[in-house]
């Protein structure tokens, strides 16, 4: 008997749970459509670039049907909204949008069809933009040479590391400097001398943090006359 009051009393509890899962935010359409996929390109993108999200209605009557797309910047907190644009699905049912996320999000689309179908989300990551300047790329040995440049979007206060590329190929570390907040833009500066003692391919970088993924700059050789 009592083991049987046990039982009922967990299928009371696990009933409700149960609901609640089928009804957590993001969720109201129901789950991911196998017959509408979703696609990115390029996955990560640099911040500032352009991304193609694109993807295929599938079914005997795909075409000329209205697409939405939706977004969930991060921190993904399972809401998605209309980014504005629409689409129309072409003879073989195929789609695109293009944009220019700002941090990662989440994407999903969702076919005007009846009944509604929503595809997969899918989550592009964006990759800070990092440039690189130096003030002097023949400096004699021992010369201080000043490297300087931009991070996109803004994270001041966060750390920029100057590498020295090693003959193995791996990098080594030989300055680090804090980016700073510079005018009204969406950009934060960078600038730090480092002692220049031989020939060398340096570099730039950024780490990652929780909204962007990290990168580095272009290299430059510095040859020491």
């Amino acid at each position: 008997m009592k083991r049987t009051l046990f039982a009922t009393a967990v299928a009371a509890l696990v009933v409700p749970l149960v609901a609640l899962a089928d009804h957590r935010p993001g969720h109201d359409k129901g789950q991911a459509n196998p017959n509408l996929t979703i696609k990115a390109d390029p996955s990560p993108v640099v911040f500032g670039k352009t991304v193609t999200i694109s993807g295929r209605l599938r079914g005997s009557d795909n075409t000329g049907k209205m697409i939405e797309l939706e977004e969930d910047p991060f921190p993904f907190d399972g809401q998605f909204h209309k980014t504005g644009g629409t689409a129309t699905t072409d003879a073989q049912g195929d789609y695109s949008f293009q944009e220019t996320p700002e941090e990662h999000t989440q994407y999903r689309t969702v076919a005007k069809v009846t009944p509604e179908q929503t595809s997969e989300t899918l989550t592009v990551r964006v990759r800070k933009r990092i440039t690189r300047h130096v003030d002097d790329r023949t400096p004699g040995r021992g010369e201080m040479v000043t490297f300087s440049g931009v991070v996109r979007p803004a994270h001041d206060g966060m750390t920029v590391i100057i590498q020295r590329r090693r003959s193995t190929g791996t990098w080594k570390r030989m300055a680090t400097t804090t980016l700073e907040h510079v005018g009204p833009g969406n950009e934060s500066s960078y600038s730090q001398a480092v002692e220049i003692r031989r020939d060398g391919v340096w570099r730039t970088k950024v780490k990652a943090d929780a909204d962007h993924l990290g990168n580095h700059s272009r290299r430059v050789r510095l040859n020491v006359p």
